[in-house]
């Protein structure tokens, strides 16, 4: 499995790509940390990522507010010990407020 060990932090999780990328993860061998606005389809993401084996967590998360950002980010730092981030969002040309 290509990503034991590995902590992997999914934005979009509830649904789609974000969903399929969440699973995809996870059956990989990453402990998963989905985030979403959508809570419904975020809990479904997590249920499917757990009853195939894997290892998720979760919270709601809005990507265009930093703070929802922040707190979603530590909130998986505090579950699972660390993260590896691969991608950012940079407004205004600026840093996450």
């Amino acid at each position: 499995m290509r990503f034991t060990d590995r902590i992997v932090y999914v934005t979009g999780a509830a649904s789609g790509i974000g969903r399929a990328a969440a699973q995809r993860f996870a059956a990989e061998g990453a402990r998963v940390f989905a985030a979403d606005v959508n809570r419904e389809g975020l809990d479904e993401t997590l249920t499917l990522i757990r009853n195939a084996g894997g290892t998720a967590d979760g919270g709601t998360c809005d990507i265009a507010v930093g703070q929802s950002v922040r707190a979603s980010i530590d909130a998986a730092v505090r579950h699972f010990g660390g993260l590896i981030n691969g991608a950012a969002l940079v407004a205004d040309g600026g840093t996450l407020a």
